[in-house]
């Protein structure tokens, strides 16, 4: 009875407590935006605001459905039906480009390689990106028109160029750079190109084979003994021989008598 009378005395206080730690998880969490306070204080990844981490970069879910978007929009403008494998492949291969994109983003800023205006103007002149290479407006009849596009490019109308400037400075360009230093980082040696130029161009003629005991069945690798009968009988030829004489002789000695035994053939 004493026991059950200091358990209800206690309850008390831990109810207490337990409210107390309410209200205040309640009260913090309002104040960092309805976020779980236990995330807060341990650092746990909140799932409503990221749904991944790749290295030290958070991806959103917003972030994330605007990708998927912009593959089924892509699916849509081309007559495509959007069902529910096109819409699990748009999401893998929007997840695929975000990974992309993250790590070319961190190894251009790691490498700290950048674009000044003179190398944007360049890049639109001689080397415009797909984007506008297809784009309808800069063709004629299916095919990219320089002289179009040249016309654009010297006669805008206001700021048309300033997002595409924007977008070769900071993502284009520094991109491009990236590949043509990995590009000139490989290496090709002597041995390598005279071992591709031998796969590609000579033709190799097999005179033998050898076969191991591991490649072959051990059922078939150990014949009955009707077979040996059949192949006995086949070539018997190859297991005639002359007659054969068997003569022994005999040496006498103090020693006890020993007999020597000699086959000739």
């Amino acid at each position: 009875m004493a026991l059950m009378t200091m358990m209800r005395e206690r309850m008390q206080i831990v109810l207490w407590a337990l409210l107390i730690l309410f209200v205040f998880s309640m009260t913090v969490g309002g104040l960092v935006g309805g976020a779980n306070i236990l995330d807060q204080i341990f650092g746990s990844v909140n799932p409503a605001t990221t749904i991944a981490k790749i290295n030290d970069r958070e991806i959103s879910p917003d972030a994330f459905n605007q990708v998927v978007s912009q593959q089924l929009n892509q699916l849509r403008s081309n007559g495509q039906p959007v069902n529910d494998q096109q819409i699990e492949r748009a999401r893998q291969t929007a997840w695929d480009n975000l990974v992309q994109d993250v790590l070319v983003s961190q190894e251009v800023e790691k490498l700290g390689l950048g674009a000044t205006d003179e190398e944007v103007l360049f890049h639109l002149t001689n080397n415009p990106p797909p984007f506008l290479r297809n784009n309808p407006a800069f063709q004629t009849e299916g095919n990219f028109d320089q002289e179009k596009y040249n016309l654009a490019i010297n006669s805008p109308e206001g700021d048309e160029w300033v997002p595409i400037e924007t977008f070769m400075k900071n993502s284009f360009i520094p991109n491009f750079k990236l590949q043509q230093y990995l590009n000139q980082s490989i290496v090709v040696n002597e041995d390598d190109v005279i071992n591709e130029f031998e796969k590609r161009t000579i033709n190799y003629t097999i005179s033998a084979i050898h076969v191991t005991n591991k490649s072959i069945k051990k059922d078939e690798s150990e014949p009955t003994n009707e077979e040996l009968l059949v192949e006995y009988n086949k070539d018997k030829s190859k297991f005639s021989h002359d007659e054969l004489r068997n003569i022994k002789y005999v040496t006498w000695k103090k020693e006890p008598s020993k007999v020597d035994s000699l086959n000739l053939y």
